[in-house]
Formats: structure tokens, sequence, C-alpha cells
């Protein structure tokens, strides 16, 4: 218990005064692989504000760190979305979902699934935050997949409010201030905005 504060603390240290969502990603995640989560991938899922963009995902893996994918508007954009667990979760009006991987059939209905199956993950659990109504990013996904043979403890995700609200915080501190930063750039260039801002 007393760990999971810690973790929910540092992130909103981190929220505060970071500006990179991957470095907050990254610590997070050696942060819950120490308190005994077998997590081999984790993501955060966000709509994007960019007229070129649907949305963004960052993801940490245990074996190839931190990387960022973008998906774009138009019809492979919308297919990809319609295809992903995110789509299925807000399609019925749920918060959270999990998939055990290690059991059913060797396809399930989202790629995402399949892949993370085939590179021995067992667990898949996805989990959305929903940010205040009068905020133009609606919320985030927060998802997680498991390589242990058993994947996640009940605890374990129970667990996850005791931090999440934290990360949610701190991942729309990022994306509020990126999105002030690039339009106050669009109409004073970004030197200028960059001073306005600093004061």
């Amino acid at each position: 218990m007393n760990e999971l504060r810690s973790l929910a603390a540092w992130i909103i240290d981190k929220g505060i005064c970071s500006s990179s969502i991957e470095e907050i990603l990254l610590g997070a995640s050696k942060r819950l692989v120490a308190l005994g989560y077998p997590v081999m991938r984790l993501s955060i899922l966000m709509p994007s504000l960019d007229p070129t963009q649907r949305g963004f995902s960052i993801s940490w893996s245990s074996s190839t760190g931190v990387s960022t994918e973008i998906t774009t508007h138009g019809t492979a954009g919308q297919e990809s979305f319609e295809r992903s667990p995110v789509f299925y979760l807000l399609s019925n009006e749920l918060q959270f979902a999990r998939w055990k991987l290690s059991e059913g059939e060797d396809k399930h209905p989202y790629p995402i699934l399949s892949e993370l199956r085939e590179q021995g993950a067992t667990d898949y659990v996805l989990k959305l935050i929903s940010f205040p109504g009068e905020a133009v990013l609606v919320g985030m996904g927060f998802s997680m997949a498991a390589d242990g043979p058993q994947g996640f403890s009940k605890k374990q995700i129970d667990d996850l409010d005791m931090f999440l609200p934290a990360l949610g915080l701190a991942c729309y501190r990022i994306a509020a201030t990126r999105t002030a930063t690039e339009m106050l750039a669009v109409y004073t260039g970004s030197r200028t905005s960059g001073r306005i801002l600093s004061g």
C-alpha cells in the first residue's frame, strides 16, 4: 500500500515538473516491475488535438523500451481504431476490460491481443480514465500486458485505482500544456510563445 502511494506521489511530482509522458511511463514501468507486477508492456493512449492526427499511444515494452505511435485520420486510421480494445470499451460504455490471453482461441478479436499473445503475453487489462466534462481532451486509456503464467492477480488489478488517477492528472497537464504551447506558437511564433508562457 505504501509503495503504491509512493508511486502515485512520484507520478504527481513528475506531472508537475516534467513535459514528457514518455519519461513518466518509463519510470512507472520500472516501479511496477519492482512491486512484482509481471508486466511485459504498458501503454498510454490519448486523443490528439492536432488536426492531422486522430490520437497517439506511448508504450513501454520490456524488450524494446519506450516507443510512440501516431494514428492518423482517414479510412485507415478509422479501421485501425475500430479494431482496437479501446473502441470496444467506448462502444459498450465500459471503463474496464480484461482478456486472459492464455485461454481460449488462438485468435483474439483485436489484432493487438493476438500480437501480444504471440510475444508471450498471458493477460491484458485496459482501463479508461475520463477527464473533466469541460476539457477538450476527453480522457485517456491505460493498458498493461502480463507475461507471468497466472497473469495479474486480482489485488494488482484492484490496486490500479491507487495510482491511475495521478497518472491521468499528469498526462492531462502535459497534454494541455503542449496544446497551449503549439496553438500559441501558430499566432506568435515559437520564440515569442515560449517567452509568453514563461511569464
